[in-house]
C-alpha cells in the first residue's frame, strides 16, 4: 500500500516554492479477513488525518528549527552591516536572531492556521499581510533605487554612494524558512504507517506475523 502525500509552500507569496512530494510505503504484516478489505479502503480514501498529524507532529516543528538555527541545511547568510546598525538604532539586537526582530514572521510561520490540508495534499495558503514581506525573505529579491543626495538619507546608510539622481541595485538574499528537511521524511512515514495500523485495526485486522 502507497500513499504519495505533497506539503506545498506555494502561499508564501512571491517564493516560488514547488509543491514536494513524499512517497509514503505502509508495509504493514496483518493477518487480512477478505470480507474487511472493502471497509478499510474505503475509510482511508482521505488522508486529511495524517496529513494534519504531520504537519503539526514534524512540519511545523522543523521549520521552529530552521528559524531556531539561522537556516539549514544550508545557514542563511549573516545579516548586512547596515541592516545590524538599522535594528540596533530600533533597539533590536544587531546580529540576531535573523527574520525574528519582532517575531512577527516567525509565529505566522509556525502557525498551524496557515496550513490547508485537503485529502492528499497540505500546503501554506494563507500568509497574513501583516508578514507580507515573507516571500522576499523566502525566495529573495532584488530591488532597483534612485539615490537621494546624503543628506536625505538616514545617517546609518548615507553611505550608499552613487550621485543623486543614479539608479542602484540592492539585494536581499534568500532565506528560506518555509522547507521541510530530507530527515522529516521518514518521521512523515511514521505518521502515515501508524494512521494506516489504527484504520486497520478499527476493521478487525489483526497486526503480526504469520
Amino acid at each position: 500500500m502507497a500513499f504519495t502525500p505533497r506539503f506545498g509552500f506555494g502561499g508564501v507569496k512571491g517564493g516560488n516554492v514547488p509543491k514536494m512530494p513524499i512517497d509514503v510505503d505502509i508495509l504493514p504484516n496483518p493477518v487480512i479477513m477478505v470480507g474487511q478489505m472493502e471497509g478499510l479502503a474505503a475509510s482511508i480514501r482521505s488522508a486529511r488525518e495524517p496529513l494534519t498529524e504531520a504537519v503539526k507532529e514534524v512540519v511545523i516543528p522543523s521549520i521552529w528549527e530552521n528559524f531556531a538555527q539561522e537556516g539549514r541545511p544550508q545557514a542563511w547568510e549573516r545579516l548586512a552591516p547596515a541592516t545590524v546598525l538599522i535594528r540596533e538604532e530600533e533597539g533590536f539586537n544587531g546580529s540576531g536572531p535573523i527574520l525574528q526582530r519582532t517575531t512577527k514572521l516567525f509565529k505566522a510561520a509556525t502557525a498551524f492556521a496557515r496550513w490547508t490540508i485537503q485529502k492528499d495534499m497540505a500546503y501554506v495558503s494563507n500568509f497574513p499581510a501583516s508578514v507580507w514581506y515573507a516571500g522576499i525573505h523566502q525566495a529573495g529579491a532584488t530591488f532597483d533605487v534612485q539615490v537621494k543626495p546624503v543628506k536625505e538619507l538616514p545617517p546609518v546608510i548615507a553611505n550608499i554612494g552613487g550621485r543623486s539622481g543614479d539608479v542602484q541595485s540592492f539585494g536581499i538574499p534568500a532565506r528560506p524558512f518555509m522547507l521541510i528537511q530530507k530527515g522529516d521524511e521518514k518521521d512523515i512515514q511514521d505518521v502515515f504507517a501508524r494512521w494506516v495500523m489504527r484504520k486497520a485495526a478499527t476493521h478487525g485486522f489483526v497486526a503480526g506475523g504469520v
